[in-house]
């Protein structure tokens, strides 16, 4: 459970993060800093991303593309915090907005590049069955998130293909 007035502050920061005003985007961008260095900082993103689906869609594919931004140069995140977000951002794969399922794999590639593809095997599982369903938002939204993966993620898929046979898991 999460502080629910830092939540509050951080919509109110993507939603400020539209205004012409350079000062006021200044601002947005030295309260995010402050807040980015919060340990939890990826869990509101995707809260705010995948979870607040009243929020204009504007505001929450700028928090998935920060949110992938943080991942990309974190490196690695603890077990818990990657499966938390990899859960959520595989709702957004089906979103209604294709921006947002679009958004949605470019998080996913991320974290498929920054904690490797053993610990994004349930995703990317899921990925596949979601393009058997009857959706057709979670089959786009899928597909895209996949192709993504297998563009950006090459170094992934040949470290996990060369690997010893008793080191590799079946994709």
């Amino acid at each position: 459970r999460g502080d629910e007035a830092l939540l509050g502050q951080m919509v109110q920061l993507f939603v400020l993060a539209n205004s012409p005003d350079n000062n006021i985007q200044q601002q947005v961008l030295t309260h995010l800093n402050e807040v980015s260095q919060k340990p939890d900082f990826p869990l509101y993103l995707v809260t705010i991303f995948a979870k607040m689906t009243d929020k204009q869609e504007v505001l929450r594919q700028q928090a998935g593309l920060v949110l992938k931004t943080h991942i990309s140069r974190s490196g690695r995140l603890p077990s818990e915090v990657s499966d938390y977000i990899q859960a959520n951002v595989l709702i957004a794969v089906a979103d209604k907005s294709r921006d947002i399922r679009h958004t949605a794999g470019t998080v996913l590639t991320a974290l498929v590049q920054a904690q490797g593809m053993t610990a994004c095997m349930q995703s990317l599982e899921k990925l596949t069955e979601l393009l058997g369903q009857g959706n057709p938002e979670a089959v786009e939204g899928s597909f895209n998130a996949l192709n993504k993966i297998c563009e950006d993620g090459v170094s992934q898929l040949k470290l996990h293909y060369d690997a010893p046979p008793e080191q590799a898991l079946p994709f």
